[in-house]
């Protein structure tokens, strides 16, 4: 970083300063070292606000620092241990909420008239808002530990003991699980002694 750092600073004009600062980030961001991809970005748009570097760096860096957030389930025994993970970026901690449910009422929820196990597997935006209406069977959090500033983090969940069924499980960014502002992703679990 320093080399790069030092490079760039040596432009005698502040566009020709800030393309180096961009290129320098670019080259960070690949590496990947997101941390110095962000400040070589911000002492380009410092260097020459409005100019294309800037704007590029501006895009770059805002598309590090957004927050990102994957769920994933699969199949278990009771009490479910090890069932969930999460994929994340930029987010201290991931919120959860549990709902009991059932084939049958997954099936149901929805605009789409047919009722198949596709609906059950794969949920529907309808669904998800549905079950965000009601009070959740289970809600807990989970800290995410990050290796590294802006890197993504692929962990598994500590989980509260779940019984015997079906569930949706939506992770959220916020604990407001708002629809439309919050960033939540929900999946089905089941929770059966049944192992294919």
């Amino acid at each position: 970083l320093l080399t790069l750092d030092d490079w760039a600073a040596s432009f005698k004009t502040a566009l020709g300063r800030s393309w180096s600062f961009y290129r320098a980030a670019a080259m960070q961001q690949e590496a990947p070292d997101y941390k110095a991809a962000v400040e070589l970005c911000g002492k380009a748009e410092i260097e020459a606000p409005r100019s294309k570097p800037a704007s590029l760096c501006s895009k770059m860096r805002a598309g590090i620092e957004m927050p990102a957030l994957e769920l994933s389930a699969s199949f278990a025994p009771p009490p479910g241990a090890k069932t969930l993970r999460v994929n994340a970026r930029n987010l201290p901690v991931v919120h959860f909420r549990a709902y009991k449910t059932t084939p049958q009422e997954l099936s149901s929820i929805g605009r789409h008239g047919e009722e198949t196990w596709g609906r059950v597997k794969y949920l529907q935006q309808e669904a998800v808002r549905s079950f965000l209406g009601r009070n959740p069977d289970l809600e807990w959090r989970q800290k995410i530990d990050y290796p590294a500033p802006y890197q993504y983090r692929d962990q598994e969940v500590a989980s509260p003991a779940f019984k015997k069924g079906l569930y949706v499980v939506i992770a959220s960014g916020d604990s407001g699980f708002e629809d439309g502002s919050s960033l939540l992703k929900a999946v089905t679990l089941n929770i059966t002694d049944i192992l294919l």
